[in-house]
């Protein structure tokens, strides 16, 4: 087992379900955004721009403690993800959906997780 902070998270929960992250693991994350652009025609750039909402996402490796499966996770559709930082920034990912596949190694006991978050604020 890692050391909490080894990831560079002190604690990782999924709707209040403690998981451990395995040491050689990473967890990553890309906050929500609108994406915009100005929009170019024929007489050259125009003061529009294009709108673009991009949900943010999470990906993780996690390590299952007794009594709990990776399947019990896979059909969620407003899930709440949070976790902080070794730095002290909490951060809460609301909105949650594990929509690819989830990869388990029985061997060592954890899971690849991609999530796809409506909103994730750092406080």
């Amino acid at each position: 087992m890692a050391s909490p902070t080894s990831v560079g998270i002190s604690n990782f929960a999924i709707n209040g379900i403690a998981l451990a992250i395995p040491q050689d693991a990473e967890l990553t994350y890309s906050v929500p955004v609108n994406k915009r652009e100005y929009l170019t025609s024929m007489q050259g750039v125009e003061n529009t721009t294009s709108y673009e909402p991009t949900p943010g996402s999470i990906s993780v490796t996690v390590r299952w403690p007794a009594g709990y499966t990776p399947s019990m996770f896979a059909g969620l559709t407003d899930a709440v993800v949070t976790f902080t930082t070794r730095f002290g920034v909490l951060v809460t990912a609301t909105g949650c959906l594990f929509g690819d596949s989830i990869k388990v190694s029985p061997k060592e006991n954890t899971s690849e997780l991609e999530i796809s978050c409506l909103s994730i604020i750092e406080s």
